[in-house]
């Protein structure tokens, strides 16, 4: 399933060799091996969008009951938090514990736009431990970050302040704020 620029998201996976399809059919998304969430855009769009096209408990089910992996790429991510506070104060999909916020640097511009430095935490049995060296540069375009709890911090970055890079909860939920 496919928030945003849904054609451009394609690409990468296909030149892997994966058969991937854009969906709204609960039948589709039941079948499908994984998911995949990206976004560009507001938070309060794409939850909407969920929303209207009755989406969330057929993802509900499929990320939370049946274990399926997903994959939260930009706006993605943001919607597995609790809620987000950008363009007022929306309820999430609630799959990682955790808040979206607007990021507070000092003396840094907002939004934050450019290449950074991503820490990684990876643990050796993590599913990227060994597909990014170990300090990689991300470009990062965001005036809103994902507050959690480190225990599902993957990677982090700074931009005056820590910013979240990549969270995870237990083995089936990964996302990454970078594009």
């Amino acid at each position: 399933m496919v928030l945003a620029t849904p054609f451009r998201f394609l690409m990468p996976f296909r030149f892997l060799g994966y058969n991937v399809k854009i969906s709204r059919s609960e039948n589709e998304i039941d079948n499908a091996d994984a998911l995949v969430m990206p976004g560009v855009g507001a938070f309060k769009e794409a939850i909407d969008n969920i929303k209207s096209l009755n989406l969330k408990s057929i993802l509900d089910k499929n990320a939370l009951q049946s274990g399926k992996p997903v994959l939260g790429i930009c706006v993605g991510m943001q919607l597995m938090a609790s809620f987000s506070e950008e363009n007022g104060k929306h309820d999430g999909l609630a799959w990682i514990p955790g808040e979206v916020k607007r990021i507070t640097p000092q003396n840094l511009s907002v939004p934050h736009v450019g290449w950074n430095e991503v820490i990684a935490r990876f643990d050796k049995d993590d599913l990227f431990s060994n597909a990014i060296s170990e300090t990689p540069n991300f470009y990062w375009d965001h005036g809103y970050h994902y507050d959690c709890d480190d225990k599902y911090k993957l990677a982090v970055g700074y931009y005056g302040m820590e910013i979240t890079a990549a969270v995870k909860k237990d083995n089936y939920i990964w996302s990454s704020v970078s594009s």
